[in-house]
């Protein structure tokens, strides 16, 4: 069966990328956090407006955002202030435990344009770092249904983050050998800048990162040359 026409209630159609050391500013992250907002706009306007996550509640009149309309030096601050977990506190650089952030826009159960980002960056130093950048469209958004618009999603992560690896997919539950529930990714399109090597365990839980590998899905319809690394389709 197609991507486009298998379940939407699977636990969340999903694209990722991700990459391993590297230390970033905050004006480092805001500078592509705003691109990657630009770029999605070509895709869905409604893309383009994501805002700082309020949480739990709806947006309210005076809340912050869109990002793309806010004073660049505020958008700095804001990441510098409020997306950091460990100290030390701003304006001292971050610790290796980098920045964590959440953006949407205001269309969460409303409407098929609803996006939301989650952005974890500026990890570095010793031991497992992973990077890594989770774009949520609605699962009933027409672009799960054209290949062609999702690659030109992976082409605004790849190109904006510089990335290791993207991946857009969903995970799909099934019944474990113990009777309980385990779920496997169900992979749509992947892209490595080069192919992707087993990381040493421990200190990594996992030898690749999730979802890699994708040998499960088995063999990809078409797999391309694509922006200096191999893009695999699995229709």
């Amino acid at each position: 069966m197609a991507f486009a026409d298998e379940p939407v209630d699977y636990s969340g159609r999903r694209f990722e990328c991700g990459w391993s050391d590297r230390r970033q500013t905050a004006a480092d992250i805001a500078d592509q956090i705003i691109r990657l907002a630009q770029r999605l706009a070509t895709i869905d306007p409604a893309y383009g407006r994501i805002c700082p996550d309020p949480g739990m509640r709806r947006f309210r009149p005076g809340d912050l955002g869109p990002i793309v309309d806010m004073d660049p030096a505020e958008f700095v601050d804001l990441i510098d202030n409020h997306g950091r977990f460990d100290p030390p506190k701003a304006p001292a650089p971050v610790s290796p435990r980098g920045f964590n952030l959440l953006y949407r826009n205001d269309l969460k159960g409303i409407d098929p344009s609803f996006l939301s980002l989650s952005v974890r960056a500026g990890r570095y130093g010793q031991g497992p770092v992973e990077n890594r950048i989770g774009l949520r469209p609605d699962a009933k958004h027409e672009l799960w249904q054209d290949i062609g618009r999702g690659i030109e999603v992976l082409e605004a992560m790849v190109e904006t983050w510089e990335p290791e690896w993207v991946c857009a997919y969903a995970l799909v539950d099934f019944e474990s050998e113990d009777d309980g529930i385990d779920s496997r990714a169900r992979p749509w399109l992947a892209w490595t800048a080069r192919p992707l090597r087993p990381r040493p365990n421990p200190p990594y839980v996992r030898l690749y990162p999730a979802p890699f590998p994708l040998d499960h899905a088995g063999p990809p319809a078409e797999v391309r040359p694509w922006l200096g690394g191999e893009l695999c389709i699995w229709p």
